[in-house]
């Protein structure tokens, strides 16, 4: 869930943070701020090292001596569907929250 999450806030398609970020620098060009309009896409590229960087320190790191696996308890497990049911349902049929944009 969590790369899930990285993965939107670094505005990789198709994921609701690209789309977000798509429409904000659409409208930042469409009022003439194209200089600004770089300059975000700019810091957003540069904000993708930090985002994938936090992966894999989770995923790419040795476990440190003493800390063994834990079982997932079931109330972790159901407020993961609950984060991801949405961002899903974002990701594949973003028009039924954009429609009225």
């Amino acid at each position: 869930m969590i790369a899930i999450a990285m993965f939107s806030l670094a505005g990789i398609p198709p994921l609701p943070g690209f789309v977000a970020k798509f429409l904000i620098f659409r409208n930042v060009i469409e009022a003439g701020y194209t200089l600004y309009a770089v300059l975000g896409l700019v810091g957003s590229y540069l904000g993708i090292y930090f985002y994938l960087r936090v992966l894999q320190y989770m995923f790419m790191s040795p476990t440190p001596e003493g800390v063994g696996k834990q079982p997932q308890a079931a109330l972790a497990l159901g407020a993961m569907a609950v984060c991801l049911v949405p961002a899903v349902i974002l990701t594949v049929y973003p028009g039924g929250l954009l429609g009225g944009l």
